[in-house]
């Protein structure tokens, strides 16, 4: 983790860090609207956009549905607390399991840590709601379900580098269009 720097900002300079972290998390939120396929998150905007110190507490995020953020620091830290050290530069996770933090399955956490070097400084990450994630029925939801390990993959912090290897081939493998 990165070191903590105690520098007092002047309020000018803070104000400035502070919105161009904003604008960051909004033009994420953008290019996630703009570039989905899903009119959940195209049309209802059921997603949200924010980023992270290296410790995994909200620093900025965008208006769409704050309610997740919440639960989204919680993923960040569970992510930070299960890979440690093993985190490096172009790392992507994956994480939609309600025991590492998310909200339930059908919202899927991508984060991203930010490094400048070799050093964290940061993450990056969005949730957004899927119609179907898997599990026994589309929805994930019914009457019968017991537990959340009988609805669908539920991904714990997944590393995907370069979207690459054995979790790519999980989510496609436990997804319907498969």
């Amino acid at each position: 983790m990165a070191a903590r720097v105690k520098t007092r900002l002047d309020p000018i300079t803070f104000e400035l860090i502070h919105s161009c972290l904003m604008s960051a998390a909004e033009e994420m939120g953008g290019i996630l609207k703009r570039s989905s396929f899903s009119p959940v998150i195209r049309e209802m905007e059921d997603f949200s956009c924010a980023i992270f110190n290296a410790e995994g507490i909200l620093v900025a995020q965008a208006d769409y549905i704050p309610a997740q953020l919440g639960a989204m620091s919680l993923v960040v830290q569970s992510t930070l607390a299960r890979w440690q050290k093993r985190i490096v530069p172009g790392d992507v996770f994956i994480a939609n399991d309600p025991y590492s933090g998310c909200m339930h399955t059908p919202d899927l956490n991508v984060i991203m840590p930010i490094f400048i070097g070799r050093t964290l400084v940061a993450w990056a990450g969005t949730t957004a709601h899927h119609i179907d994630v898997g599990g026994v029925r589309p929805g994930t939801e019914g009457p019968d379900l017991r537990g959340v390990r009988r609805g669908p993959v539920a991904a714990a912090g997944a590393v995907v580098p370069g979207w690459r290897g054995e979790p790519r081939r999980l989510l496609v493998r436990r997804s319907r269009g498969a």
